[in-house]
């Protein structure tokens, strides 16, 4: 019980102190009756386990937002518009994001919507979102979010456990010889995508499935499931198709169960910034995973740049949400100053051009996806693989392009 209580304090004080650091203060128009002020919705978890993204959303809108208003606004006909955004909190439920969507759409009128991360609560809001035609840029894993039912959400923040579990087994098989693993997810939409594309890889790499392994979102005492997968002895463990919360939770286990094989996450779980406050170095080490120190030689100027505004604005530790969600809201502004319109069936033909580039952290992408989503509204965002040495994400694959089912 004592061992239970001090990590579950370490996340709560992990989370208060990114709540308390420095908060946003939005653009204003006051004394300026030419300039308008344009609201657009940020959702995601702000609370629960997956709080460390949603915090992190909420201040990469802010970053974009301010750089928006400063480059002097959106300009559609002879109005300016500053921006600024209304934050709603799913808590990684799929109820609350209907009810949360909804006071975004019909309360606050926001008709643009950047989130949620999460399957569950992108899926039950997705039908209010394309019913009244808001435009919807998001980062959820399962296939279902994107699709020709969905024709104004598009995919953008980054690439899913589809495109990035190829290259993580890939080298987790070439650099360990992995021949055995085991997988592990929340028993919802997102966990189950997940583990899917887990199993998918694994079989196309030639690794046995000793197990799927799948949590229910109430659980805080992991150490019998993770006893159990310890037992079956795999070389492998896929921890990542959860939470953050819950995966800080899943590896302290494991290295107090003194597992030594390997553990990979394949989704946007391993960020060394966020877990080594909360559960140390030595626990983390060796992580695989896909993501990178925004700090690092590894990292893109635009990468190290939004690092280090971020920090000089919020402190540490940074979350990569924030440069997540940052792209996708510049792409929108780009969007309204190149038509001229802030109508969102102008604004997803825009978006639906074929081979229309944007500017990302990783250099400039475009959406993909007809052969396997039925349309193009997957970001083809590049994936790096790097392990966790010493505290730190260590690049040890570059960013490579999606696999080719992406065109």
């Amino acid at each position: 019980m004592k061992k239970k209580l001090t990590i579950t304090f370490g996340m709560v004080v992990f989370l208060c102190a990114l709540a308390m650091a420095t908060v946003w203060v939005p653009a204003t128009s006051a004394g300026n009756p030419g300039v308008e002020k344009l609201k657009i919705g940020i959702i995601g978890p702000m609370s629960g386990a997956g709080a460390a993204w949603g915090i992190n959303m909420q201040r990469g809108a802010a970053l974009a937002c301010d750089d928006v208003n400063t480059a002097g606004g959106l300009k559609v006909g002879n109005k300016v518009y500053m921006l600024d955004f209304v934050s709603a909190d799913t808590a990684y439920i799929g109820a609350t994001a209907v009810s949360e969507v909804s006071r975004l759409i019909f309360q606050e009128r926001i008709k643009y919507i950047f989130g949620p991360i999460g399957s569950t609560p992108c899926l039950a809001m997705q039908p209010i979102i394309n019913e009244n035609k808001v435009l919807h840029l998001h980062d959820s894993y399962t296939p279902k979010a994107v699709s020709p039912q969905a024709p104004y959400s598009f995919r953008a923040f980054c690439s899913t456990s589809h495109e990035i579990a190829p290259v993580v087994w890939g080298y987790a098989k070439e650099k360990y010889g992995v021949k055995t693993m085991v997988t592990i997810g929340q028993n919802d939409a997102t966990g189950k995508a997940e583990t899917d594309d887990d199993i998918m890889a694994a079989k196309t790499l030639g690794i046995k499935v000793l197990s799927r392994e799948l949590f229910d979102l109430a659980t805080t005492d992991f150490m019998p499931l993770m006893t159990k997968v310890v037992g079956m002895k795999p070389d492998a463990i896929e921890i990542g198709s959860a939470a953050t919360g819950f995966c800080s939770e899943m590896i302290k286990c494991l290295y107090e169960l003194g597992y030594k094989g390997i553990r990979v996450s394949n989704t946007l779980t391993g960020e060394a910034e966020i877990w080594v406050p909360i559960v140390g170095k030595k626990v983390c080490e060796g992580v695989i995973s896909q993501n990178v120190d925004w700090s690092s030689k590894d990292a893109t100027p635009m990468m190290r740049d939004l690092y280090e505004r971020y920090v000089t604005k919020f402190g540490r530790p940074f979350g990569a949400a924030a440069g997540w969600i940052y792209c996708p809201i510049m792409w929108f502004a780009d969007a309204v100053n190149a038509t001229g319109s802030l109508d969102t069936d102008v604004l997803k033909k825009h978006f639906d051009r074929p081979g229309c580039k944007y500017q990302h952290y990783y250099g400039e992408v475009q959406f993909g996806g007809k052969v396997y989503y039925g349309i193009n509204h997957q970001a083809k965002i590049p994936v790096p693989v790097s392990e966790i040495r010493d505290g730190k994400n260590v690049q040890v694959v570059p960013p490579k392009t999606p696999p080719l089912e992406l065109e």
